[in-house]
């Protein structure tokens, strides 16, 4: 795509996802896995995707969809991906459907609380951000009482989203080696919004 091509003039990739501008300020950049997990992605490509992040001290937010997580949630897979995030000190983020926007905001924080309880009470892990993708005022307001940052699409310059691809491993060692020669610092998306 063409973030990757304006990172390094010549450097291109057709593979490559990422919805918005390559960042060109602020030293730290947010990669965002989005729909996670993917049925098509082995425990084998997901083990690659934390050696990889490690390797390059990277830290990123995966966005688990809340639908499907309430559906798959108690499979062995999950548990597995869930606890490899949270031994990496990756970020787990709730991620509502298109859906959600002809719920009324009661209905939608909810399905928050909800989905809060059941990720602390199944994998012990708390969730601060969520991504809503036509959050009115209201209904931000609504979540951001449960203690959650919400974002929508994530515009932004200085985020790279990985939105659906059957090699992430692949895409996400192609923006880390830009990140490294652009010296640039990959963090969670909790840390990116507490430095703008």
């Amino acid at each position: 795509m063409d973030c990757f091509h304006a990172a390094l003039g010549c450097f291109k990739r057709k593979d490559a996802h990422c919805a918005m501008p390559w960042p060109v300020s602020g030293h730290s950049v947010a990669i965002l896995i989005e729909s996670f997990p993917r049925q098509y992605h082995p425990i084998g490509e997901f083990d690659e995707l934390m050696a990889l992040l490690s390797k390059h001290n990277a830290k990123c937010t995966f966005f688990f969809p809340w639908r499907e997580l309430r559906r798959r949630g108690t499979s062995a897979m999950v548990h597995n991906f869930m606890r490899g995030i949270n031994r990496h000190d990756h970020q787990v983020a709730l991620q509502f459907e298109q859906s959600c926007c002809t719920q009324s905001s009661a209905q939608l924080r909810q399905d928050a609380v909800e989905a809060l309880h059941y990720v602390q009470r199944v994998f012990g892990t708390t969730v601060s951000v969520a991504m809503v993708p036509c959050a009115s005022v209201r209904a931000a307001t609504a979540l951001e009482k449960l203690g959650l940052t919400v974002v929508g699409d994530c515009r932004g310059s200085r985020v790279l989203r990985f939105p659906d691809d059957a090699r992430l491993v692949d895409n996400v060692h192609t923006a880390l080696e830009v990140l490294t020669v652009t010296r640039k610092s990959c963090v969670r998306l909790d840390d990116l919004l507490d430095e703008i």
